[in-house]
């Protein structure tokens, strides 16, 4: 007497195909969640708004990069305004201020402050 036997099927336990570009893109997506614009404005150590030129190109003793805040009396800031709430890099960092998106970015009108990417946070240094 022969007995016939059915083949036993294994089903594989990998993740369906359709499945990996979906978490591919939430990751991607997290992950720029982080990046964001913020102003950034070159001050003296007083935090009042200078020219931008004594933070370009590698910056100048006792000048700082301010990132965020804002105006501490008013809306507008300008020249000679003095900041708040934001994080300050000392314009010689260069480490620390590219860690913040660098002093590049758009320049605005007037020779005062910058629009930069950041990505992180977190108290720059020289505070």
């Amino acid at each position: 007497m022969t007995t016939s036997r059915t083949p036993i099927r294994h089903r594989s336990r990998a993740v369906n195909l359709t499945v990996v570009p979906l978490l591919a893109a939430a990751f991607v997506a997290g992950c720029a969640s982080d990046e964001s614009e913020e102003s950034a404005y070159c001050v003296d150590a007083q935090d009042q708004v200078v020219d931008d030129e004594y933070c370009d190109h590698g910056g100048s003793a006792g000048y700082f990069v301010y990132f965020g805040g804002r105006a501490l009396v008013g809306s507008r800031i300008g020249r000679g305004t003095t900041l708040t709430n934001g994080d300050r890099v000392a314009s010689t960092d260069r480490v620390g201020v590219a860690s913040r998106g660098g002093f590049g970015g758009s320049a605005r009108p007037g020779g005062v402050g910058r629009t930069v990417t950041a990505s992180g946070g977190g108290r720059g240094a020289g505070s």
